[in-house]
């Protein structure tokens, strides 16, 4: 049984139409990749700075050896950023702690 060219025709125009369609689709496919792939870099972008905020505290020397203020300042999320040795407005010896804690907006 022999095609005729009229069938040939059609057979042609068909998978044509089918490869275009498929070309189409794999296009879209991968333009959605590219957006959704610059959306989620958009997202997951880290701000271009950090803020902190800063606070002294003088902790004379009975008290420096009690760790319990300085843990509950940890638990409240600051973090040590320098120590000095200082003397109160008595002259008695302590430390001049200063801690930091980064601003979360």
């Amino acid at each position: 049984m022999e095609t005729t060219q009229q069938e040939q025709s059609i057979t042609v125009e068909k998978t044509d139409k089918t490869t275009l369609t498929q070309k189409l689709l794999i296009g879209l496919l991968v333009t959605l990749l590219l957006i959704a792939g610059i959306e989620y870099k958009q997202l997951t972008k880290e701000p271009p700075f950090k803020r902190f905020t800063y606070e002294i505290q003088y902790f004379p020397d009975v008290a420096a050896t009690s760790s319990s203020s300085m843990n509950k300042m940890g638990a409240d999320g600051w973090q040590i950023v320098s120590t000095r040795r200082a003397t109160d407005s008595e002259g008695k010896y302590g430390y001049e702690i200063v801690f930091m804690k980064e601003l979360i907006y």
